[in-house]
């Protein structure tokens, strides 16, 4: 089914000028517009593409497939599908490469970003001071970067608030320019809360500085030690 939504979105709608530089290989973007996150998407010259990312709406992780070529001007064009949580849907792409820099839109996301390259290790455990909602409450969590998807970290812990204790799960990604997005989920005895944000991380030391906004679009701020 994915593959017959592909070839229903190679189009060669364009829009920009001249030709493009290659996309081969993988690019750390930022999802802006419609939705706000991070994605990791890797061309392929086989004419495909596969990535994943977090973003505000799909509160948890996204996957992406597409079919990619040039268009008779030299800029790339195809069809996109994005997942999550067992849904998809489909967007004609279309965009170009220039000094190293993708542009991508599809319907009314757009992906920007540059090649990846190294970033920074948030791996072992953080106490962390939280502002959302506001409300403020604390978190011990545990970073762990995933050993096969690339600037991908899983968090587990457990908190307090005002209202009661609970437990942590999520994830994290971060770009090489310290662009972030995170899912958390927080459960207690009662109920489970499932957010994320995006923003930019700071790391100064031993001590991580984040701002950004979540999936209300309200500001967001985290501060976390090395306990």
């Amino acid at each position: 089914m994915v593959r017959t939504i592909l070839l229903w979105f190679i189009t060669g709608a364009v829009c920009l000028a001249g030709q493009s530089e290659s996309p081969e290989g993988t690019w750390a973007t930022q999802i802006v517009g419609r939705d706000h996150g991070i994605c990791y998407l890797t061309f392929s010259n086989d004419l495909t593409v596969v990535g994943y990312g977090i973003s505000i709406d799909a509160l948890g992780r996204l996957d992406v497939v597409a079919g990619w070529e040039y268009d008779a001007r030299g800029r790339i064009t195809g069809g996109l599908v994005i997942s999550n949580d067992g849904h998809s849907h489909g967007e004609e792409i279309h965009g170009g490469v220039r000094n190293d820099k993708l542009r991508l839109h599809a319907g009314g996301v757009n992906f920007k970003g540059e090649p990846a390259n190294d970033f920074a290790d948030l791996t072992g455990p953080w106490r962390c001071e939280v502002r959302s909602k506001g409300k403020k409450f604390f978190v011990m969590f545990d970073a762990t970067l995933s050993t096969n998807t690339l600037a991908w970290f899983d968090l587990a812990g457990d908190g307090t608030s005002d209202d009661g204790n609970f437990t942590l799960t999520g994830a994290l990604l971060i770009t090489p320019n310290n662009r972030v997005a995170a899912y958390t989920v927080a459960a207690t005895d009662t109920s489970t809360d499932t957010a994320s944000f995006v923003g930019k991380l700071v790391k100064k030391g031993r001590r991580l500085v984040l701002r950004g906004r979540d999936e209300n679009h309200k500001h967001v701020s985290m501060r976390a030690d090395r306990p």
